[in-house]
């Protein structure tokens, strides 16, 4: 299970936390990004990847910075969905963060039928992931599954949910 909970666990999509320096309102954060950050920033809210500010730090010969972004602390949230998706994996939004399923686990979400009596939602079936070979119930120091997101890299309009799912115009 991969995780992500933070702007500083969105450096393996390329985007570099700095030293914490804020905007004036104390709101949002500098980032350099690498060219996979940058495009990876540019998908997440529909922005042409041309428009950046430079780089501050030069970053690692194999993968240097070519941008930088003042990013706020819940946009980690969602650059991380989009990154996960990119990557072809399903990811669960839960109250502790964000978790993409590697290869090998599944996940079920739980289930719930309606009680007319109580007026009520009833438990029928506990949210399960499957790893190591077998189901189990979510752990719950993971947090209460609230979303799924499904990568599907195979889908037959390019990008993630900028493509307007019915006519596949981009936006």
């Amino acid at each position: 299970m991969i995780h992500a909970h933070c702007l500083n666990d969105l450096r393996r999509f390329g985007v570099e936390l700095l030293t914490g320096e804020a905007d004036n309102l104390g709101f949002r954060v500098l980032c350099d990004l690498t060219a996979k950050g940058r495009e990876l920033v540019a998908e997440t809210y529909s922005l042409f990847s041309t428009g950046f500010r430079e780089n501050w730090n030069n970053g690692s010969r194999r993968d240097p910075h070519v941008a930088s972004v003042m990013l706020a602390e819940h946009d980690w949230r969602s650059i991380a969905i989009v990154g996960f998706a990119l990557e072809g994996l399903t990811t669960i939004l839960t109250d502790r963060g964000l978790f993409a399923l590697e290869e090998g686990e599944e996940f079920k979400q739980a289930e719930y039928t309606w009680d007319k009596a109580s007026d009520d939602a009833k438990l029928v079936a506990e949210a399960q992931i499957f790893r190591g070979g077998t189901w189990m119930k979510w752990p719950a120091f993971y947090g209460k599954p609230q979303r799924v997101f499904r990568g599907n890299p195979g889908h037959p309009h390019v990008g993630t949910r900028n493509t307007h799912s019915m006519s596949g115009r981009s936006y």
